[in-house]
């Protein structure tokens, strides 16, 4: 594993405080994040980061900032729950009838 440099270190934290500006004109640019459920608690992404705030529309504050490396295994969890619980197939189930043409 590569151990990051001063310089990298330095640029990530000027893209953190870029993003938490424009956070002043559009304090709720960032989504809600799935874990809270709540309106005022949101999250922007930077690099492979995850920048979680808290905003009530005129006030925002830094609550987080994570890797999304420890965020990605609650996203797959939400993201496999959204799925359909089984495939349906055109015309039917398999070693069906359905669909054909016959009579």
């Amino acid at each position: 594993m590569n151990r990051p440099s001063p310089a990298a270190g330095r640029r990530f934290v000027a893209a953190c405080f870029k993003r938490v500006e424009s956070l002043a004109q559009f304090p709720r640019q960032g989504r809600m994040t799935p874990e809270a459920q709540r309106e005022d608690i949101r999250e922007l992404i930077v690099e492979d980061h995850c920048l979680i705030y808290w905003t009530d529309g005129e006030r925002v504050r830094v609550l987080a900032v994570s890797r999304m490396l420890v965020i990605l295994p609650t996203f797959q969890k939400i993201r496999m729950a959204a799925l359909p619980p089984k495939i349906i197939h055109p015309g039917g189930p398999p070693n069906s009838n359905a669909g054909l043409d016959k009579p």
